[in-house]
């Protein structure tokens, strides 16, 4: 295989082209600023179908191969492991990408579960517990942030 070299402009064309046509999953880059626990931490992610597009207001995660990918990427970012792990960097409302340091990378190709993850990474009963206190449930089927 030959190799050429590309320009700038030609790369992040081509990324773009990529992010626009693949399956993402879009997530609020600003999150819960409450000061009061439990609380969320941050917003809810939602599938962005390939051919989509959003503005500043979003992080994007992906670009990945299916939808079944980014629902089990969702139900990732939905478990209160995930966002305790986040917790530990947020320090403001905003949740930019540095944010994310902490949480450690899954396979997308099954769902995941709280549950699944304390054994995985041996989170004690009291740590569940502490965890338990600091991040409110976040259910993916519908309704805002609030729970609502």
């Amino acid at each position: 295989m030959r190799k050429r070299r590309i320009g700038t402009a030609k790369f992040f064309t081509l990324l773009l082209l990529l992010y626009h046509t693949s399956a993402k999953v879009l997530i609020g880059e600003a999150g819960s600023g409450s000061d009061s626990f439990p609380h969320s931490i941050l917003s809810k992610p939602f599938y962005a179908e390939p051919n989509t597009v959003c503005n500043q207001s979003y992080l994007v995660i992906g670009p990945f191969e299916s939808k079944e990918i980014c629902e089990n990427v969702m139900s990732y970012i939905s478990t209160k492991f995930f966002r305790f792990m986040v917790l530990q960097k947020k320090n403001a409302q905003h949740a930019m990408r540095g944010v994310y340091q902490f949480v450690p990378v899954q396979d997308f190709s099954k769902p995941w579960t709280d549950e699944e993850l304390y054994s995985m990474y041996g989170i004690t009963n009291e740590e569940i517990a502490f965890i338990d206190s600091m991040i409110r449930p976040m259910d993916l089927s519908g309704g805002d942030d609030s729970g609502n």
